[in-house]
């Protein structure tokens, strides 16, 4: 799979009981011996009650990144490597607190952060909500989560395919388009759309066209990779890439166009393996459902997309080229 596409890094729920020598190491490491914190208040009663969370990443996976959070709605504890910062992941580590804790409970979440990471809560959707306290010789500021849209991106990043449960409705192009790169990028075996007119915002950039030739490629005589069109002629206009791509690969990766009796239909979609799926509802247009696990559902839109697929034809300029 193109490196670009895919998860540098991913997350799992543990306890203190199971992993406590990796969450005890990452915390040292940075809270005591990069902070300089007293090891006497690093320490609490709350680590064994605490859901925690260690994000893993490198070649054996190792523990790279931790929080933690409490049924109050308390995030605390968030630590990553030094050599591992910069990539996201304490934004993932924040988006999976967030996402477990509306599973779990109806508290808002909330962190204490010190005036150094005022700024990276604030982007984030964090907003301060007391003055400054002293807290075990720190300044601190309580800060509550009033902006969860803030958090979609590192969410969407933080998603794993066939692995990550829970629905994600999204309003925003960027978070749609981020949506359909993380999931084609981390699909294995299959991968279908049916979209109207190819939309370039979301199908015509280098990281989708990468990832479908790529499992075009290494599923070679499988047919991975299929298309609908309802009307390909903007996307023959604009030299749409995915049309070249499927000239090429013409055996591996299909285009064909939506037959007559199926061109008023008006949803789209795109699915990935037997669990991904983003779907915008002709109803309403301006809101798309992303889910990573939801088997049922992509079963039932690849059925329709069966029905459909087996009723339609190639466009004659979507076919291949002989020079």
């Amino acid at each position: 799979m193109p490196l670009a596409t895919l998860p540098a890094y991913r997350i799992e729920a543990t306890d203190w009981r199971r992993h406590s020598h990796e969450l005890r190491a990452l915390r040292e490491a940075v809270f005591i011996h990069e902070l300089g914190g007293e090891e006497t208040q690093e320490w609490d009663r709350a680590d064994a009650k605490a859901v925690h969370l260690l994000a893993r990443a490198g070649e054996p996976p190792e523990a790279v990144g931790t929080l933690r959070w409490l049924p109050t709605g308390q995030i605390g504890r968030l630590a990553v490597r030094s050599d591992w910062r910069g990539r996201g992941i304490g934004g993932a580590l924040l988006a999976c607190a967030v996402r477990e804790l509306k599973r779990h409970t109806r508290a808002a979440p909330w962190v204490y952060a010190p005036p150094s990471s005022g700024d990276f809560f604030a982007s984030l959707g964090f907003v301060a909500e007391d003055a400054l306290i002293e807290q075990h010789g720190q300044s601190v500021q309580r800060m509550v989560l009033s902006d969860p849209q803030a958090l979609i991106a590192a969410d969407l990043r933080s998603r794993r395919l066939g692995e990550t449960s829970g629905r994600l409705f999204l309003s925003q192009a960027e978070h749609v388009a981020l949506a359909v790169q993380q999931l084609v990028g981390q699909a294995l075996r299959r991968i279908e759309v049916l979209s109207a007119d190819l939309q370039p915002e979301l199908y015509d950039h280098s990281a989708f066209v990468e990832a479908v030739r790529y499992l075009a490629i290494d599923l070679r005589g499988r047919l991975p990779v299929r298309m609908l069109v309802v009307d390909p002629e903007p996307a023959l206009r604009r030299g749409h890439r995915l049309i070249e791509l499927s000239r090429t690969l013409s055996s591996d990766f299909q285009l064909r166009v939506v037959p007559k009796d199926w061109a008023e239909y008006g949803d789209q979609f795109l699915l990935c393996d037997q669990e991904g799926l983003c779907l915008t509802r002709y109803q309403d247009p301006r809101r798309t459902l992303v889910d990573f696990n939801s088997g049922a559902q992509t079963r039932r839109l690849r059925r329709l997309f069966e029905q459909i697929w087996q009723q339609s034809d190639l466009h004659p300029g979507l076919r291949r080229l002989h020079l």
